[in-house]
């Protein structure tokens, strides 16, 4: 049986604290509130336009951080090494494709600009909706659907926000954000777009972790809150995410409420004689109309 379990220790909460007072990646990081910060289990993520730039956990040995080595190549590099004839390359003894050490700032900015290389539309786009709304608590979820009738078994949501209720109370939802030219989006004549499928399996898998979900992203709050008293003020969490953690009562409706959010077109496109207008009233009539969100500029997306 799988299970949902997110958060950080306060032994790891209390390393990464210490960790701000001195200089390097981390306190780049919270410097740089462009950069999102993802809580998994026991560790966390550091995400640049969808790319996990710096992976972070904690052990007996303190905190250990790694990357992925195809963002440490060199971005800033002009040379063109020519190819001998046996098929080899020729690189000059004092060029340094990889970056090797981290200078504070400048090695930031560096694996920023490496990591665009294997980013996209997409990807970007779902950054700029987390950017603009402050109660985001969450991106990349991975759901556990092993034990579930469902065609994958890990499927991954892109957002989780707080919304508050009428009733005061505080509710997870969650989003998946597509960009308009994304395929998942669209079926021919009474065909369903993936999309649909998709929904429904995180529906699934939401439900059946309901209590652990809750129970995790009650950690997540306050580990979000910690993170950004390490900042001096420069990274900001939403007030609902406040509230959580202080200990505001958090819900998940039933069913859960898993909403589709798409981007990436212009005026023309949606209206009714669009190439778009079809394939969004497919998908409202479908979900329902409160749980489609379409804005032409993901900076724009209002959750």
């Amino acid at each position: 049986m799988g299970q949902f379990v997110k958060g950080l220790s306060p032994e790891f909460v209390n390393a990464l604290a210490q960790l701000a007072e001195k200089g390097g990646w981390w306190k780049d990081v919270l410097a740089d509130k462009q950069l999102i910060i993802g809580i998994r289990n026991a560790k966390l993520d550091v995400y640049w336009h969808g790319q996990s730039i710096f992976n972070v956990g904690f052990g007996k040995n303190g905190i250990k951080v790694n990357t992925h080595i195809k963002y440490l190549l060199d971005p800033d590099l002009s040379e063109r090494p020519p190819m001998e004839d046996d098929g080899s390359f020729f690189i000059k003894q004092n060029t340094t494709p990889i970056l090797s050490r981290y200078d504070d700032c400048v090695t930031l900015k560096k694996i920023k600009k490496a990591a665009d290389l294997f980013s996209g539309d997409e990807k970007q786009g779902v950054h700029a909706i987390v950017l603009a709304n402050e109660n985001v608590i969450d991106v990349e979820i991975r759901l556990d659907a092993k034990d579930l009738d469902t065609a994958r078994d890990g499927p991954r949501l892109d957002i989780a926000a707080l919304e508050r209720r009428p009733d005061e109370v505080v509710e997870l939802v969650f989003w998946e954000a597509k960009l308009f030219a994304n395929k998942e989006l669209r079926a021919r004549d009474s065909l369903e777009p993936k999309v649909l499928k998709q929904i429904r399996e995180y529906k699934e898998a939401i439900e059946k972790y309901r209590f652990d979900i809750i129970s995790a992203y009650r950690t997540v709050a306050q580990n979000l809150v910690e993170i950004a008293k390490m900042s001096d003020g420069v990274r900001e969490v939403g007030p609902l995410i406040q509230a959580v953690a202080k200990g505001a009562e958090l819900t998940i409706s039933s069913p859960p409420h898993v909403e589709l959010v798409i981007f990436g077109f212009d005026a023309d496109q949606k209206a009714e004689s669009g190439i778009g207008h079809k394939h969004f009233k497919k998908l409202q009539d479908k979900l329902g109309a409160q749980c489609v969100r379409a804005c032409g500029k993901p900076q724009d997306v209002m959750l």
